[in-house]
């Protein structure tokens, strides 16, 4: 799960540039990331 959720924190990272903050997927996707935290 580290690998996972730094490749993740990754792809939010660059999203976040190429889409508005309040876009869904950002949104999800930062949910995932969280979900992702917890199993560590």
């Amino acid at each position: 799960y580290a690998k996972a959720h730094s490749f993740y924190g990754r792809a939010v990272q660059i999203a976040q540039q190429a889409l508005p903050s309040n876009h869904p997927t950002i949104q999800q996707w930062r949910k995932n990331l969280e979900n992702i935290k917890k199993k560590l």
